[in-house]
């Protein structure tokens, strides 16, 4: 977390927006699991059935609400989750365990999908981190079905939601309460809660890692969505600041609203097409809310700022690939990587005088490996 002044928070702008409003501090239950023993085999199954057949009860309900509010494409997240539970492989294990062990189904669960999540922690890829937070949530409804208890995420209306870690479910649940923002210690731009949060135009600053120590309930908060910026009770010069660009962003909104269905045309009436420049992954969404007709520009060398090291091959043909068949059958211009200079290098490169002139294509042709790699991504 890097901390401008004493009131200011700096984590990874995660989706656009601005919003003032008051903080609340959401904190999950932290279920406690003993390896207690059982004395009845056949009871503890089918507590296990009732438990993974009211989690996949919460799940339809969720998947249905998201359908409404995003769409089958962003809802098949749940889905998603749904067939984890329907999993035979994952499920007769944990079956088999509970009747070979006679543990309690909670322990049993615990440990054996908590194998998965260890797994997906412990790669170096960025993506496969943020799906973890997935599974710990299954892990964690199926649990508490089993310990009969309900659901607690009841939140008062209108807040900006501070908390560790968010679910998918969450994210999607607590847009019911108008929430204005989302802040997270944890999570990055490819997170799930991050794409919904996206998707349901809610504003959000993820990675901020102090956020729940730093932030008290009740607290008042200017979330900027856009520089992944958060202050702290404001004062009246920032929240004044603040107002005047929610004002101007509304204003450009319905500008633009009125517009975006017109065709892209001169005044003597020769068709123009009406191209997005993408920076970051995270803009799609406004790109095609917004009935771009294609991205003139594609920024590669952005993909520096959302991961933790150099994507290979692979990485880049699937964020080519996520690129275009979003905009399809639009038109998709992809721009090698603009490294060098005073941009960030993925390989450890060194020149006297980089502002010079041995930056972008120059610099590509002397790290052929480097070039070939993008090129048969693209």
């Amino acid at each position: 977390m890097e901390t401008k002044s004493d009131n200011i928070l700096k984590g990874i702008a995660a989706a656009p927006g601005i919003a003032i409003a008051k903080a609340f501090i959401y904190e999950k239950e932290k279920e406690s699991i003993n390896d207690d023993a059982i004395v009845n085999v056949d009871e503890a199954l089918q507590n296990l059935d009732i438990a993974l057949a009211q989690s996949k009860k919460e799940l339809r309900k969720i998947f249905s609400l998201a359908v409404d509010k995003l769409g089958e494409k962003r809802a098949a997240i749940f889905d998603a989750q749904i067939m984890i539970l329907d999993d035979p492989i994952l499920i007769s294990t944990i079956q088999n365990r509970i009747s070979k062990e006679k543990k309690i189904p909670e322990y049993v669960v615990e440990d054996e999908i908590s194998k998965y999540t260890r797994i997906m922690n412990a790669s170096n890829e960025p993506y496969m981190k943020e799906r973890s937070h997935d599974i710990e949530d299954i892990k964690n409804r199926i649990i508490r079905n089993l310990k009969k208890k309900k659901l607690k995420s009841r939140i008062t209306n209108d807040v900006v939601v501070v908390t560790s870690n968010l679910s998918p479910s969450d994210t999607v649940l607590f847009a019911r309460a108008n929430v204005k923002g989302y802040l997270t210690d944890f999570g990055g731009l490819t997170s799930h809660a991050a794409i919904l949060a996206r998707s349901l135009n809610i504003p959000a600053v993820v990675g901020l890692h102090e956020a729940t120590n730093k932030i008290k309930d009740g607290e008042l908060v200017i979330i900027d969505g856009y520089y992944g910026q958060v202050i702290i009770n404001p004062d009246e010069k920032q929240i004044a600041s603040y107002q005047k660009k929610i004002e101007k962003l509304t204003e450009h909104d319905e500008e633009l609203n009125k517009i975006k269905e017109l065709p892209a045309q001169t005044l003597d009436g020769k068709e123009v097409k009406l191209l997005a420049n993408l920076d970051v992954s995270s803009e799609m969404d406004f790109i095609v809310h917004n009935n771009a007709q294609g991205i003139g520009l594609v920024r590669t060398e952005q993909l520096f700022e959302e991961h933790e090291e150099f994507p290979d091959e692979e990485k880049q043909y699937q964020i080519y690939k996520n690129i275009a068949e979003q905009i399809y059958p639009n038109m998709v211009i992809i721009r090698t990587f603009d490294i060098g200079g005073d941009k960030v290098l993925p390989v450890d490169l060194h020149e006297p005088n980089p502002m010079l002139g041995w930056r972008g294509i120059r610099l590509l042709l002397d790290s052929p490996d480097l070039f070939k790699v993008q090129i048969k991504a693209i």
